[in-house]
């Protein structure tokens, strides 16, 4: 089986350099820097075994990978929550673009926008899934 370090480290792999940081898993509540996007990467489901080998291991999982960009808004007195639209699209992209996602571990597809909207927090979201197959 592959283990989730080596699906994690893969996936952040893929995507890195579309955004100014990346996390596996939750976004942190607070950091020392102040990045103006960041992409945070999960398995958000279950991993569920689709074959048995000939010896009873387990050898081909599945799962479901949420792909969270989060852009900064753009702040004004008059809106202090704006979508900064053109960035937005720009990451959402360049992420699309990956797919499909292909390593020797593993494979991701079938990537759909599932959820766009603001944190309330100073970043808008955008949510990508994709369907995570092993090798």
């Amino acid at each position: 089986m592959v283990s989730l370090k080596t699906l994690y480290y893969g996936i952040a792999k893929a995507v890195n350099g579309i955004c100014d940081k990346g996390y596996y898993q939750d976004r942190p509540a607070s950091v020392t820097d102040r990045p103006d996007s960041y992409i945070v990467i999960s398995l958000s489901s279950a991993v569920y075994n689709n074959e048995l080998g000939e010896r009873g291991e387990y050898n081909d999982f599945s799962t479901t990978v949420v792909f969270e960009v989060y852009v900064r808004d753009i702040v004004s007195a008059s809106n202090p929550n704006c979508i900064d639209v053109k960035t937005m699209d720009d990451k959402v992209s360049a992420v699309l673009k990956l797919f499909p996602i292909n390593t020797k571990d593993f494979k991701i597809n079938n990537p759909q926008i599932t959820l766009q909207t603001s944190d309330k927090s100073g970043f808008h979201v955008t949510f990508i899934q994709g369907q995570l197959r092993t090798k």
